[in-house]
């Protein structure tokens, strides 16, 4: 094979820029010294359970990010929380009693650690009120025996948050003191099944307290009512109806939203619904069976439910009846 000055020198320039790759790709990599651990490091927020901490922002291209210590032991004992890119560093849910000792090392694009920086401490005491409760919703339940107002809410948006204290009346004014004071819970969610009376609206109210005991203040008055259940008259369960019969459903009072809702699974699955229209409390009211398409060859399965018009949920419900049609 026959080699051409022009090809020599080509093989030989290939040979001395792929060798300055290599050094170059090496020097970004493996020459990249220790840095030092950021500076400046301090508290930005340190109250009711939660710390923020701060420091100057390492400038150096071999930085890869920052990890912080903490121990709640002394300045000994430090664990890892976090491995971070940003210059901040957020906790909650602490103790009041207790004192946090952080402090900050840097990372390098090798993984190598720098030395520990300067260790700062503090203890998250508390100082604030806690906020009220967010997006509070109610629904009261009647039907098949039982009667029960379930009462749910978002907490707010701190880690310090101990429980909630529930205060119930029969009348819409009412401060949350002792006399009316009805429950407490650690939970977002209470369901309330203690002397309920059909026909009858509750209000309540509701405030946070923290862990150091101190109290939001309440929200405003939420109610619902407690319903007489409706009641199927006719058909009983099990009847045979003919097309011309009528459905007859006693309604607990005209203000008040009912739909009897027809289907052809005990599960009420893409059921029909027929809008009732009570005239007067402890009304019948009627829906023609010739309204409905119904087959003849199948079972159907009927019940009314109810709204107060305070919850987007049934407040009431009747017993489910089985029946079936057939022709004159």
């Amino acid at each position: 094979m026959i080699f051409s000055k022009y090809n020599f020198y080509s093989i030989l320039l290939i040979i001395f820029y792929t060798s300055c790759a290599r050094e170059e790709l090496n020097g970004t990599v493996d020459d990249i010294p220790a840095l030092p651990p950021p500076a400046y490091i301090s508290f930005y927020y340190s109250t009711d359970c939660e710390i923020g901490v701060e420091w100057e922002p390492v400038k150096h291209f071999g930085l890869d990010g920052y990890v912080v210590y903490m121990s709640s032991g002394g300045n000994t004992n430090f664990s890892k929380q976090s491995f971070l890119k940003q210059n901040y560093f957020f906790i909650d849910s602490l103790s009041y009693d207790s004192t946090y000792y952080f402090y900050v090392a840097t990372r390098n694009k090798n993984g190598i650690e720098s030395n520990p920086g300067d260790t700062i401490y503090t203890k998250p005491l508390n100082r604030y009120v806690p906020p009220g409760i967010r997006n509070l919703g109610i629904n009261a339940v009647s039907g098949n025996g039982e009667k029960r107002i379930d009462v749910d809410w978002s907490p707010p948006y701190v880690s310090d948050i101990a429980g909630y204290n529930i205060y119930r009346n029969s009348t819409v004014f009412f401060e949350p003191v002792e006399e009316y004071f009805h429950a407490r819970c650690d939970d977002t969610f209470f369901s309330d099944t203690s002397g309920l009376i059909r026909g009858k609206t509750y209000y309540y109210l509701i405030e946070t307290f923290d862990k150091g005991f101190l109290k939001s203040s309440v929200n405003s008055t939420t109610r619902d009512l407690v319903m007489v259940e409706p009641e199927i008259i006719y058909p009983v369960n099990n009847q045979i109806l003919i097309r011309t019969d009528n459905f007859i459903i006693k309604c607990y009072h005209p203000i008040l939203e009912y739909r009897l809702l027809i289907c052809d699974n005990s599960f009420f699955i893409s059921s029909e619904e027929y809008l009732l229209h009570p005239s007067s409390v402890d009304s019948l009211a009627a829906v023609p069976l010739n309204s409905m398409y119904l087959d003849e060859l199948k079972f159907y399965y009927a019940k009314v439910i109810a709204f107060t018009g305070f919850s987007a949920k049934p407040g009431s419900y009747s017993a489910v009846i089985k029946f079936r049609v057939k022709s004159e």
